[in-house]
């Protein structure tokens, strides 16, 4: 799946930020992709500094391969490439004790289902409006908590449905069925 849009900023208010987001296997690609040019082994992210040249020019090339001309055309013109694994987090409650959590602090999704600004708006309607309706605070927060974890469950479950699909896409046809079985 890729992505492209504008940003502001730059020396003429204008950017493109571009996202690529690409199955890897994480026992065999990812420590392979996340060893710097340092030759330091790094594990939730690799600095942009610390890429290596084979990773980039195999990105550019398989960018080239895989992607509509213009995707490839900005991951070529990426002065510097980010490499960040993308891994679902889920909390096993929403409160605790008198703290309560709220967007990716509670629940990390994959980007497939797009959810993570409006999770975090709907989380914040939702402590407030269960903190306004209700004169006991740890009620409400209970009311809170068990609402809004179960939604963010079944955000987490759809996100991984439909990355488990896109990635099956990659597959033999036979690999495919199974997956989709």
């Amino acid at each position: 799946q890729a992505l492209g849009y504008p940003v502001d900023g730059g020396s003429d208010g204008r950017r493109y930020n571009c996202v690529w987001y690409r199955p890897a296997d994480p026992v065999q690609d990812l420590p392979q992709l996340l060893t710097g040019s340092d030759g330091r082994q790094y594990t939730g992210a690799i600095p942009p500094d610390r890429l290596r040249p084979d990773v980039i020019a195999r990105m550019r090339a398989d960018a080239e391969r895989l992607l509509a001309p213009s995707f490839a055309e900005a991951m070529r013109k990426a002065r510097q490439p980010l490499l960040q694994p993308i891994v679902d987090q889920e909390t096993p409650a929403m409160i605790a004790s008198r703290v309560a959590l709220l967007g990716d602090a509670a629940f990390v999704a994959r980007p497939h289902v797009g959810m993570g600004t409006t999770k975090a708006a709907g989380d914040a309607k939702a402590l407030a409006d269960h903190l306004a309706g209700c004169d006991d605070i740890d009620k409400a927060l209970a009311a809170y908590g068990a609402e809004r974890l179960a939604y963010g469950q079944r955000i987490v479950r759809r996100a991984r449905h439909l990355g488990a699909y896109m990635q099956a896409q990659l597959l033999s046809d036979e690999e495919r069925l199974q997956a989709l079985a």
